[in-house]
């Protein structure tokens, strides 16, 4: 007999379900009110909620006026900022220009003072560059090539090699004399 009644609530309960989800959901209960009821099933109109007149909305419409106000002057003072720091960005962009364009022409004096005296360091690291680049088209020749040519290529690179090392030692060896 227990096992029976329960059976019959639980079927009950499964039946009923949505409408106990309706009920827990329902935070304000207006859905069971009387007028609720009749509205549903077209008996009146509408329903006069007297609820609706107390929202949490109600509070940030009568501070609506001041919060304007405050952004209005926020607004101002942030415009303010950003042209100061405006100004002071295209002060330090001059002034860097000015303090570039003293860089430059004294590079350009040193370097017309300085012709001539460094004549071995400019011929060093032309003669290093010219065989760099001579030594890298003999590496592309080398992949192209087959079998005997590979091999008096690679005779090629063997002979140039230390040529290169001792060019850069001495463009090293320059350098360091000139700074």
């Amino acid at each position: 007999m227990f096992y029976l009644n329960f059976l019959l609530l639980f079927v009950l309960y499964i039946q009923y379900l949505p409408q106990i989800v309706l009920l827990l959901h329902n935070v304000i209960g207006i859905n069971n009110d009387v007028d609720f009821q009749a509205y549903r099933k077209g008996f009146i109109q509408g329903v006069n909620d007297a609820t609706i007149g107390f929202s949490l909305e109600e509070a940030s419409y009568s501070n609506q006026y001041v919060d304007k106000n405050r952004i209005a002057s926020n607004k101002y003072k942030q415009a303010n900022d950003y042209k100061a720091s405006y100004d002071s960005l295209a002060q330090v962009a001059s002034e860097k220009q000015f303090d570039d364009d003293n860089i430059d022409k004294k590079a350009v004096k040193g370097a017309k003072g300085a012709r001539g005296k460094h004549k071995k360091l400019d011929l060093a690291v032309k003669a290093l560059r010219d065989i760099t680049t001579e030594m890298k088209s003999l590496a592309r020749e080398y992949s192209k090539a087959d079998g005997v040519e590979k091999e008096k290529i690679k005779d090629k690179l063997k002979l140039k090699t230390p040529k290169k090392k001792e060019l850069e030692a001495l463009v090293a060896k320059l350098e360091k004399n000139v700074v």
